[in-house]
């Protein structure tokens, strides 16, 4: 998992205190803590500096990922609920203020829950009511989150919302199918 955003500085002032720099070149220490002002960026969801500069600017116009809405009709698409739900996972797209730990959670939620998905095809309630425990168990412990546990609780969130559409579509398609008869 991840580190708190604050415990990179922690390390390089504890390595200072310990004389862990001692030996090494000017070139080294400045090269070591390049690396970790590199690692503090991508922590906090940037690849660049320049990342940085433009999600500041950009920061007002940034949405967490959203659940698609479908716009044709469900009988056209003719897909399971399964199918439908594994579709939606499909199409995830990540703002720039949303990378880095909060993207590796998010993934990691819609992974586990696309794996568990695979085993209750037919059965996706049992799958809904795992998501809303693991939400209800994320609430409780909302305290000391970094980016990581942000993104995979969006993520549940996420997949909340898919499995509700995926129900919707389910809906759709029988009222389509009643309607030509």
């Amino acid at each position: 998992m991840s580190k708190r955003n604050t415990d990179f500085l922690d390390d390089l002032f504890r390595s200072l205190e310990d004389n862990d720099n001692i030996d090494q070149t000017i070139e080294e220490f400045t090269a070591g803590i390049q690396q970790t002002i590199h690692e503090s960026l991508h922590r906090n969801g940037y690849d660049t500096m320049s990342d940085v500069l433009h999600r500041r600017s950009q920061s007002e116009y940034s949405r967490k990922p959203e659940v698609r809405v479908g716009t044709q009709k469900a009988s056209s698409i003719g897909l399971s609920r399964y199918e439908y739900f594994l579709s939606l996972l499909e199409d995830i797209t990540y703002d720039p203020k949303y990378q880095g730990y909060y993207k590796e959670g998010h993934q990691k939620a819609i992974e586990i829950y696309r794996s568990k998905a695979e085993f209750t095809q037919s059965d996706l309630v049992s799958l809904e009511d795992d998501v809303k425990g693991e939400i209800h168990r994320a609430e409780l412990n909302r305290k000391n989150r970094d980016l990581f546990d942000v993104g995979y609780y969006d993520g549940l969130e996420f997949i909340e919302k898919a499995l509700q559409r995926s129900k919707l579509y389910m809906m759709t398609l029988v009222k389509e199918e009643m309607e030509c008869y």
